[in-house]
């Protein structure tokens, strides 16, 4: 099976949702993502396989650990470079756009 190829910027904008961009902003840092909830366990694998399919990421795994009785359930995932870039743009632009002059 071949990955799936990168979405250009324009199409990440148009369509990324915040908590993609969040989970994508964790997993960019080297962080795994942890949740005793099965909800949102399932929550992001949805984000995992969006981010996937658009070519985000070229790695995304699920797993289980559990830690003192109780079960968590944990992600990572390898961020693809062009998509650090697409974040770094992202946060330029919005930095950009906070500082703009509101017109009265």
């Amino acid at each position: 099976m071949t990955a799936p190829v990168l979405i250009d910027y324009p199409t990440f904008l148009a369509n990324v949702q915040e908590n993609d961009v969040r989970a994508l902003a964790l997993l960019a840092g080297g962080n795994t993502i942890k949740t005793m909830s099965s909800t949102e366990g399932d929550t992001y694998e949805a984000i995992g396989v969006r981010l996937f399919n658009a070519g985000l990421v070229t790695r995304f795994r699920r797993s289980m650990e559990v830690q003192t009785s109780d079960v968590w359930h944990v992600f990572d995932g390898i961020v693809h470079p062009a998509a650090l870039n697409y974040i770094a743009q992202c946060a330029m632009e919005r930095v950009k756009l906070s500082r703009a002059v509101i017109p009265a």
